[in-house]
Parts: structure tokens; C-alpha cells; sequence
């Protein structure tokens, strides 16, 4: 089953994400308000919706519009465009070319990296297996 609600799936056990979660959800303006949850708890919330697999959830993060799914810079740039200006503004901008040629590889980097960052905890870091 899809949702007609929006969803932003971000990673609970990292603090970093969390607290990049909590700072959109508090920008949110798009009516209705759009959700986020940890894709640990996705399972338990949204048992009847069809999501990404555990992987690809752990992986990047993920916003959910109907059958739409966007992952990595495209899911936050999404995630922007349900705000209000000047972040709707950098929402669209992250969807256009040629911002959007850099964005994904961008978003890998902090990715990456996001274990170096304020309020980040040992879940954030992401290891490179390959």
C-alpha cells in the first residue's frame, strides 16, 4: 500500500540525522504538515505501506509522496520544498540543473562524514564497504 501523506525516513540512532530531522520538521509549512520517522521504527508505523527495504533506508534518507520515493539529496531537497521561503527556494534549486549535478555527490560526502559533525553519536558512523 502507498500513503497520500509525506514522509521523511532519516536514521533515529544517528544524532546527527536526527537532529537534521527535528530541524526541518520545525520549517514545515506544506498543509498537511508532513512526517518524519526513523527508519527503525518505519516497520512499526507504517506496516501496511510499501517502503524501502531496511538496506536502503539505512543507507540514505528517504521522503515518501504517494508512489513517489526519493532518496539522498533529492529526498532533502524534497523535504525543503515542503517548507516555507528562503528553504523552499533551496528545495527547488537542489532540484535544477546544474545544482542538482552536485547535490547527490554532496550529500555522499556529508554522508560520509557525518560522524564528524555536531551531535553526532558511534551509530553515524557509515563504513565503506567496498
Amino acid at each position: 500500500m502507498t500513503t497520500t501523506e509525506q514522509i521523511l525516513i532519516f536514521d533515529g540512532e544517528c544524532g546527527f540525522c536526527t537532529a537534521c530531522a527535528q530541524w526541518i520538521e520545525r520549517r514545515w509549512t506544506r498543509t498537511p504538515i508532513p512526517r518524519s520517522i526513523a527508519w527503525q521504527s518505519v516497520e512499526h508505523e507504517l506496516p501496511d505501506y510499501s517502503t524501502p527495504t531496511p538496506r536502503q533506508m539505512s543507507e540514505s534518507v528517504w521522503w515518501i509522496s504517494g508512489d513517489q520515493r526519493d532518496a539522498g539529496a533529492r529526498a532533502v531537497a524534497r523535504a525543503l520544498l515542503a517548507t516555507s521561503s528562503p528553504w523552499r527556494l533551496v528545495g527547488r534549486a537542489l532540484l535544477s540543473a546544474p545544482l542538482s549535478w552536485l547535490a547527490e555527490p554532496a550529500y555522499r560526502v556529508v554522508a560520509r562524514h557525518r560522524h564528524r559533525f555536531p551531535g553526532s553519536t558511534s551509530a553515524c558512523h557509515v563504513r565503506d564497504d567496498g
